[in-house]
């Protein structure tokens, strides 16, 4: 079971309802990350976020897929991870278009309200240096990694911003799950 140490502590906590919330972006849709990470920054486990992951961090990544209208990706996890048909819808962000146009995975539709950004780290900086993050959603996972894997944003360095507030802070099983908002 999960249970929430900040803002305050609750155990157990319904991660359905603590993820719940969105805030509203104005006239755009409302971009939620999520993202995890070894704890010393690894992104990545012989080219796949997989291997960082464990139960509890697939409910949460479960949990989140179901908040979502849409889930964002670039072509490369789709390829690295070997996404497959998924209940929410995905749209695909690629440079070169690369994609088996045969597989069953291809749907997608507009009016998307609330978007769920699945990386990778190069999509993922991109989507912050246009401030586009409207939640952070993190889990480090209890793993050293070592290596090269990239961070969680990869690209140019962002423009000094506002800060960001962390919004709550859950553990099980050794996981961490921060949830951060711009100030």
């Amino acid at each position: 079971m999960m249970r929430q140490l900040l803002p305050f502590p609750q155990d157990p906590v319904d991660p359905a309802a603590l993820y719940d919330d969105l805030p509203p972006a104005g006239p755009r849709p409302t971009v939620r990350l999520n993202m995890i990470a070894s704890i010393d920054g690894a992104t990545a486990v012989a080219g796949r976020s997989g291997g960082l992951g464990g139960p509890a961090d697939q409910a949460l990544f479960t949990v989140l897929r179901s908040r979502a209208d849409v889930v964002l990706v670039a072509a490369g996890t789709v390829r690295a991870e070997h996404y497959g048909p998924s209940k929410v819808p995905v749209a695909v962000i690629s440079r070169s278009c690369r994609l088996d146009w045969d597989s069953p995975f291809f749907t997608a539709e507009r009016g998307y309200a609330r978007v769920l950004a699945e990386g990778g780290p190069t999509l993922n900086g991109q989507l912050a240096a246009a401030g586009l993050l409207d939640e952070l959603c993190l889990t480090l996972s209890p793993l050293l990694a070592g290596g090269d894997a990239k961070k969680i944003l990869a690209g140019p360095a962002l423009a000094p911003g506002r800060g960001w507030r962390l919004r709550s802070l859950c553990e099980q099983d050794g996981f961490l799950f921060l949830r951060y908002r711009p100030r």
